[in-house]
């Protein structure tokens, strides 16, 4: 009876061994295909092919009424342009950032105009280029009415997106927005459209930089500030450090995290706008937590 108790325990010992043997074939391959998925996923994102087009150009003449009366020429140009890739969501995620430029232009116009219109505060989640091109036709159109009637000698609005790379899970790129209404100048921002390509979306300040870190970085820039101002000969910086932030327009180079400021944030309208550079090799930089 012993003998025979100990051959079925072994047998028993063997037979378990056995099933747990086909259980860790099955469980490995699984966990092989899951980890196979996700590297490709990632992989999945290719080396853009990127053309801009144009959405909408006008430019045109026309007479209005001078404050004193007299008959003036006053030019009229309204100009976006769009960048396409072979990415879907990549093309509506640009589409929508030039469509929200546009929206608060309009509003913008409308206001000058007392134009009493709404304008949707969210934007639709699907657009199209017919949307963007009806959208910036109606700011030609607001834009001669604003002339006509405040006797405005030029209106120009413009949006012009350019490329600026890929790296990573990190693509870049970079509108210029121009805008003039008829004064002693226009004025010329720029908005960085850093996107990460795992979460599809934009790269905000508070991706970038938590919270809890940002006065460090905060004290960082200042830094660079206050000596850009003493090599301008400013005998006091044009704003107080209350007054300074982080910017939340950014790209990235091999020098570090650039931070860019609209003309007159930091200095006079002349100076244009202005670039602060956190270096990578800075111990500041440890705090960025987008890995470019």
């Amino acid at each position: 009876m012993k003998k025979t108790f100990l051959t079925l325990s072994v047998s028993a010992v063997l037979l378990l061994s056995a099933c747990n043997d086909k259980d860790n074939v099955k469980i490995e391959p699984k966990a092989a295909t899951q980890t196979q998925v996700a590297t490709e996923q990632k992989a999945e994102f290719p080396a853009l092919n990127v053309k801009t087009v144009n959405i909408f150009n006008k430019g045109e003449t026309i007479e209005i009424s001078s404050n004193n009366g007299e008959k003036e020429q006053a030019s009229l140009f309204t100009y976006v342009n769009l960048a396409e890739t072979q990415v879907p969501w990549l093309n509506q995620l640009l589409l929508n950032t030039q469509y929200k430029q546009g929206i608060n232009y309009l509003k913008h116009l409308n206001q000058i105009n007392e134009t009493q219109e709404s304008q949707p505060e969210v934007l639709p989640t699907i657009l199209s280029k017919a949307n963007l091109t009806q959208l910036f036709t109606l700011i030609h159109q607001r834009s001669l009415e604003v002339a006509k009637k405040n006797g405005n000698r030029g209106m120009e609005f413009a949006v012009q997106t350019t490329y600026l790379g890929q790296k990573n899970n990190w693509v870049g790129f970079h509108n210029t927005i121009y805008s003039y209404e008829g004064g002693a100048h226009g004025i010329e921002i720029s908005e960085y459209l850093n996107i990460d390509v795992d979460k599809q979306s934009l790269v905000t300040l508070d991706q970038l930089i938590d919270k809890k870190d940002q006065p460090a970085i905060l004290n960082a820039l200042w830094k660079v500030y206050d000596d850009l101002s003493k090599e301008a000969n400013f005998n006091t910086n044009y704003i107080e450090k209350t007054d300074f932030y982080i910017s939340p327009d950014f790209y990235f180079d091999q020098d570090g995290v650039n931070f860019v400021y609209q003309p007159y944030a930091l200095f006079p309208y002349a100076f244009g706008e202005i670039t602060l550079t956190l270096p990578w090799e800075q111990e500041e930089a440890e705090l960025i937590k987008f890995e470019w």
